[in-house]
């Protein structure tokens, strides 16, 4: 199996304007001072407005990533949102940022990954697969807020899922960590009526 290389080029954030602090969450929801902060570690939170759509904020972050990688939109191959709520069914988001990004007559690749909390693991799937199969070279990927803790698991299943790798002819999932975990939690689970 050829050995895939890759790396992150660049990265950006782009958060909305409007600051919300825990208080005005307190208020809003009618509970005391300081419940949300105590009860769930909310100190603030960003909340968009009208205008701070998924395309908008994730052109927004887009161009400061390219600028981060020091390439231009138009060199980019493919761009693949991952988020879990999309901006709207048709077109869907990646082909408006792709349009914010000046590029929508373009002819570069730009579709969305919408699977919840794995959006962005499918995404980067989608995309070291273009890599491999010699599509694209260079990729743009964006995700609508990913809490940490969520992005960290999901890469953590992906890796248990997709390391080691299997051998040809062998079952991935079979072969992976996630399948041999699997396996030894099925001799538990069996006797109770899960298959």
């Amino acid at each position: 199996m050829k050995k895939l290389n890759f790396s992150i080029a660049g990265s950006a954030v782009a958060l909305p304007r409007r600051i919300v602090r825990s208080g005005e969450i307190d208020l809003r929801i009618g509970t005391r001072q300081g419940h949300v902060a105590t009860t769930f570690g909310i100190r603030q939170r960003y909340w968009a407005d009208a205008e701070e759509t998924s395309s908008a904020m994730a052109a927004k972050a887009a161009t400061h990533a390219l600028q981060d990688a020091g390439w231009t939109a138009d060199s980019v191959d493919v761009i693949v949102g991952a988020c879990g709520v999309m901006e709207q069914p048709i077109p869907a988001t990646a082909p408006l940022v792709q349009r914010r990004l000046g590029l929508g007559g373009s002819g570069i690749a730009a579709y969305d990954v919408n699977a919840t909390c794995l959006s962005f693991l499918l995404a980067l799937d989608h995309v070291l697969a273009g890599f491999a199969l010699g599509r694209w070279q260079r990729a743009l990927i964006f995700l609508k807020r990913a809490g940490t803790i969520i992005l960290f698991t999901t890469i953590v299943l992906w890796a248990l899922a997709s390391f080691p790798r299997a051998a040809p002819g062998e079952s991935q999932v079979e072969a992976s960590i996630a399948g041999r975990i699997g396996d030894a939690i099925h001799t538990v689970v069996r006797p109770i009526g899960f298959n």
